[in-house]
């Protein structure tokens, strides 16, 4: 999906999830895949009788199994890969994967912020320091999410010195 800035926008910072997100999410597929692939080679050697009997049944639930594992990775992939952030010198603008085939875009202006705050929780996030920002905006929506982005303190402090500017662009230049 495109996302049109406008005249005179300059993108000044793009995020997506940290990495350590879409390896949480997929370790347990990653496990499962291997159990999967492993059936077949342990199942002759603990249950010979089984694996003989059913062999063909047996072939067909891995093959069926792996397809699942694979198709879930798949839609994990495409989720990481199209939930991104842009900060613009003007607005911030958030696009999420709802579904499939269905991507959400919204934007605020900068001048609309009225609180950001950081949210790093465990050990992991921590160490690899990403986590989630959690913006508040002076309107009827809900708070706008970064989910866990990486160094959500530096892009906290990006955001609120981009605010800073343009409220004094907005005022024309005055400081107070």
């Amino acid at each position: 999906m495109a996302i049109n800035l406008l005249e005179g926008e300059k993108i000044v910072v793009m995020r997506k999830r940290h990495w350590f997100a879409l390896a949480a999410e997929t370790a347990p597929l990653a496990l499962l895949l291997l159990g999967t692939l492993a059936a077949p080679a342990a199942l002759p050697v603990f249950a010979p009788d089984i694996f003989g009997q059913y062999e063909s049944e047996i072939m067909l639930g891995v093959g069926l199994m792996i397809q699942l594992v694979l198709s879930i990775f798949f839609l994990l992939f495409v989720d990481y890969h199209l939930d991104f952030w842009i900060v613009t010198d003007r607005r911030l603008i958030f696009a999420e994967l709802n579904g499939l085939f269905s991507q959400r875009v919204s934007s605020i202006d900068l001048a609309k912020i009225q609180d950001i705050s950081v949210s790093i929780s465990g050990i992991l996030p921590t160490i690899l320091h990403f986590g989630d920002l959690e913006i508040q905006t002076a309107g009827a929506s809900g708070p706008f999410i970064f989910k866990q982005i990486t160094s959500p303190e530096e892009m906290k402090n990006k955001i609120m010195e981009l605010k800073d500017l343009e409220l004094q662009n907005i005022r024309g230049g005055d400081t107070g």
